[in-house]
C-alpha cells in the first residue's frame, strides 16, 4: 500500500511540478523496497536536490543498507553535480568486497 501510495504521489508532484514530503520523508521507511522506490521516484521525477547529498551518501555508505537501496541512492546521486572525491566514494561503496549485487 505503501509504494502504491508513493507511486500515486510521485505522479501527482510530476503533474504538478512539485515535491511532496511523502517522496523526501519515506526515505526512512523501515521497509527497503519503499526507500528504493522513493529514490527512484525522485530521479525520475528530477527532483534530487544538494541538500539531499548527504543523506543519499549516508544510505549508499550504510554497511547494514539493503543493496537496492544502495544502488537507487547512487543514481540519485549520479543526477547531482559531483567532485572526484564524491564519485570515489560512490564507486568505493558500489564496489566494496560485503557488496556484491547478488554476484559470487
Amino acid at each position: 500500500v505503501r509504494i502504491l501510495a508513493i507511486q500515486r504521489l510521485a505522479q501527482w508532484d510530476q503533474e504538478q511540478g512539485t515535491v511532496s514530503m511523502l517522496s523526501t520523508q519515506s526515505f526512512n521507511s523501515p521497509d527497503p523496497t519503499v526507500r528504493a522506490f522513493s529514490l527512484k521516484a525522485l530521479v525520475n521525477q528530477d527532483a534530487v536536490y544538494p541538500y539531499q547529498r548527504e543523506q543519499l551518501f549516508a544510505m549508499l555508505t550504510n554497511p547494514q543498507e539493503d543493496p537496492m537501496v544502495k544502488i537507487a541512492a547512487a543514481e540519485a546521486l549520479d543526477t547531482l553535480e559531483l567532485s572526484a572525491s564524491e564519485i570515489q566514494r560512490i564507486n568505493a561503496a558500489l564496489h566494496e568486497e560485503d557488496f556484491r549485487l547478488g554476484q559470487p
